[in-house]
């Protein structure tokens, strides 16, 4: 299945009645991924719900701080380092909290993410094209399928010459070397313009999946974070048939 293509069979847009609920935020990097999630998670906890945020990848963890590692550089670079490799370390780090999330969405937890599956899917089917993209993306679909899917994705798009100027006044990434403030991914415009188009193709070609444009096109400029938020509310409310 590529990233046109319908719904896929893993990715429910409800869970079982009286389940938790699973929330995934995704965006490029500086797009106001972690922003977003800790205001949805605050959100959620003002109604008293029973909800936990998750952040991927988990540095701090055995397979998260490999994932460090690749970001730094020290396995290869994005054009020398097959693909398979990295996409094998995020899964691994998320792998970690399976039976966690299975267990606690079956009891009503609500989880959000900043960041899952989906992020595999754009940011190393970006070092592809084709049909090669198109078989990557369903093996990445096959690899993570035993995981707890989402009951809704929300992608926060910032263009990427956006994105490229808010990297420049963020704080230091804690896993980075201290001489150092852009991953690998980061470094390479072209690239994240790649992993842009398919997070849209695959907001397209989902259903679970809802875009939010982030930048205010007639003021050229980002929307405030109060917007973007209440605008989230919107969309879960509408989607996951009311949090109220």
């Amino acid at each position: 299945m590529n990233a046109n293509s319908g719904s896929h069979p893993h990715e429910n847009v409800h869970g079982p009645e009286g389940s938790g609920k699973f929330i995934v935020i995704e965006g490029v990097d500086s797009s106001g991924k972690h922003t977003q999630a800790k205001l949805l998670f605050d959100y959620l906890l003002d109604l008293q719900r029973e909800v936990e945020l998750l952040s991927f990848p988990q540095y701090d963890t055995v397979f998260g701080s490999l994932v460090g590692k690749y970001l730094r550089g020290e396995y290869g670079t994005l054009e020398t380092l097959p693909p398979e490799i990295p996409s094998l370390l995020y899964a691994l780090d998320r792998f970690q909290v399976k039976d966690k999330l299975q267990r606690e969405l079956k009891v009503g937890k609500w989880f959000i993410a900043d960041r899952y599956t989906q992020s595999n899917l754009a940011h190393q089917g970006a070092k592809l094209s084709g049909t090669e993209r198109e078989s990557f993306i369903t093996w990445i679909d096959s690899l993570e399928s035993p995981l707890p899917q989402p009951d809704l994705v929300i992608y926060l798009h910032v263009p990427v010459d956006i994105t490229q100027h808010l990297m420049q006044g963020r704080k230091h990434k804690s896993y980075m070397d201290a001489d150092k403030n852009r991953d690998i991914h980061e470094s390479d415009t072209e690239y994240q313009q790649r992993v842009v188009d398919i997070y849209l193709n695959l907001a397209n070609a989902r259903e679970n999946w809802v875009v939010i444009n982030c930048v205010d096109e007639e003021k050229d400029a980002i929307r405030s974070i109060d917007d973007i938020h209440n605008e989230i509310i919107e969309v879960v409310n509408s989607r996951l048939n009311g949090i109220s």
